[in-house]
């Protein structure tokens, strides 16, 4: 949601979420003018605490992002580290756990995966 001037954006956002039986109809999410003169917007997805956030509530929208996150990070570290023979199996089983796959798993303990 934006509040207040055009030029001034918040950092604030509002999202419809309708029933698991209602469809999402556009019209239902149009600007509102406020009393003050500003706007209230609203998205379809928002990130919140490092969790992508979708207006059907399911996870599959969080999910696939971790999993593009992590496999960047991991190309990332590819092309320069991981085929280097200089450097120990030991340590880039340290680097691959403690930088790819915190970012795949970075919030999971909160995922409601659902079929």
């Amino acid at each position: 949601m934006h509040v207040g001037a055009p030029a001034k954006k918040s950092k604030t956002e509002a999202m419809k979420c309708p029933a698991r039986d209602e469809e999402y109809v556009a019209r239902d999410t149009s600007d509102l003018v406020l009393d003050c003169g500003g706007t209230a917007s609203f998205t379809q997805s928002f990130v919140y605490l490092g969790s992508l956030l979708h207006r059907d509530l399911s996870d599959h929208h969080d999910v696939d992002a971790r999993i593009n996150k992590a496999s960047e990070a991991f190309s990332a570290l590819r092309g320069h580290f991981f085929i280097t023979r200089d450097v120990s199996e030991r340590l880039k089983k340290k680097i691959y756990s403690g930088g790819v796959l915190a970012v795949l798993l970075y919030g999971c303990e909160s995922w409601c995966l659902t079929p």
